[in-house]
């Protein structure tokens, strides 16, 4: 077992290589992403790669050195380690084309808070998958360039959207979810729709039952058995009378 801890802040994520079982990536508060070998506690690579926190990142699944990040900064940008260079502050955020100022293959910017999760698609080496604090689901190509990049937004969370993934076995089918405490998996091109109606009367049930439970408990406690016995503080009175007087 091994610690590392080069990370000078909070570490949001960190994704082993698909394709090089020794290697993982980590990124974090400190604005930075790391590349490290499982064998070596000082990492292999290491840049800053936004301006603001670094939440998100993730490993292509075609090609080892090609990763992406998400930031608070609401951006996401892809890298290919083998021309990794430091972002410089001061770098372009929220244009439609890519900063100069670093060595990013391009920056994909449309969502409007912070990217949460990051996610290649394990069927094509171009798209990626993105979710974010303004409740949202994006799919981008980034073979289509900065500009062009965004090919599907959806919105059917109505709280921060803080997981996605891709099927495996089924190319085009995504999960989400998010603090709403749902779940959704559809088809990329269909709307996802709840597909049943939420009870209204589910969390008084719930509660209810949670009550029901609590009141077993307290009959077992006191001996009585009976899941019905009502409890009387005046024969708790008597019990402790009794007891003193012995």
């Amino acid at each position: 077992m091994e610690t590392f801890d080069e990370h000078r802040y909070c570490v949001y994520s960190t994704i082993f290589s698909p394709i090089n079982g020794d290697h993982f990536m980590s990124c974090s508060g400190d604005m930075t992403m790391k590349i490290w070998d499982i064998h070596d506690i000082s990492s292999l690579q290491s840049a800053q790669v936004h301006n603001y926190e670094v939440l998100a990142c993730d490993w292509n699944k075609f090609n080892e050195h090609i990763v992406c990040t998400g930031s608070v900064d609401k951006t996401i940008k892809v890298w290919d380690l083998r021309n990794l260079n430091q972002h410089r502050s001061g770098a372009i955020m929220g244009s439609g084309s890519s900063s100069n100022q670093d060595s990013s293959i391009c920056t994909l910017t449309g969502h409007g808070f912070a990217i949460r999760r990051l996610k290649f698609s394990p069927h094509d080496e171009n798209i990626i998958g993105s979710v974010s604090y303004d409740m949202s689901l994006c799919i981008w190509d980034t073979e289509q360039g900065s500009d062009n990049a965004l090919l599907e937004k959806y919105e059917h969370h109505s709280e921060f959207v803080v997981g996605i993934d891709f099927n495996l076995e089924m190319e085009d089918e995504i999960a989400s979810c998010s603090w709403d405490e749902t779940v959704y998996v559809w088809m990329r091109g269909e709307e996802p729709v709840p597909t049943h109606e939420e009870d209204e009367n589910a969390e008084d049930d719930e509660e209810n039952e949670i009550v029901s439970q609590f009141r077993q408990v307290l009959g077992l406690a006191r001996g009585g058995g009976a899941e019905d016995e009502e409890y009387d503080e005046d024969d708790e009175d008597l019990d402790e009378d009794d007891e003193e007087e012995d």
